[in-house]
């Protein structure tokens, strides 16, 4: 992963990637339950 390499690079810890990493996968997992729920509201369950 680009961020994970230039993030430990610019910082010098990995601790800090291994957030931003997080960071990502929580955001991914909101944007994918706001999706699921905008298509259950919609009726478009498959």
């Amino acid at each position: 992963m680009f961020s994970f390499g230039y993030i430990n690079e610019y910082t010098g810890s990995q601790r800090n990637s291994v957030l931003a990493l997080v960071v990502f996968f929580v955001i991914g997992l909101i944007l994918l339950t706001f999706a699921s729920a905008t298509k259950h509201k919609q009726g478009k369950v498959a």
